[in-house]
């Protein structure tokens, strides 16, 4: 590997084998900049899991930052809002583990990423209303 940053696929593979050997993990995703292809030297990696127990995410964090040589941002899935986890889950999946608790875990973040929406939406319309009306 040596000094030189790796790139989006060799990063891909190597935490795909990472989490398929962690059987605490249900899924995982790279999502952000790098995943896009987008990212700086600068950007961070965003990683997104799905935890069968939380308090391993510590350790699963330094791992996944020594074994891509960057800083990492790592989402709990478990715990993140709906809007996040929306985005993660949309990136590029790592791991999924069991196929119906991906779908029950996408249905559920996408409709409250959808509510969420519509109501900043119907928000922002009402104050744009509002700013008219003065």
């Amino acid at each position: 590997m040596g000094d030189d940053p790796l790139d989006r696929e060799q990063i891909r593979q190597i935490l795909a084998l990472y989490f398929a050997n962690r059987p605490d993990v249900r899924m995982a995703f790279l999502f952000g900049s790098v995943e896009r292809g987008v990212a700086s030297t600068e950007s961070d990696l965003d990683v997104a899991v799905y935890l069968e127990d939380e308090s391993a995410e510590g350790t699963l964090w330094t791992d996944v930052e020594r074994l891509v040589g960057r800083e990492v941002d790592l989402v709990v899935l478990n715990r993140a809002p709906a809007l996040i986890g929306w985005s993660a889950i949309r990136g590029t999946p790592l791991l999924i583990r069991d196929r119906g608790f991906f779908l029950d875990y996408l249905l559920e973040v996408s409709e409250e990423a959808e509510s969420l929406a519509e109501f900043n939406l119907d928000f922002w319309k009402l104050r744009d209303r509002a700013r008219a009306a003065r």
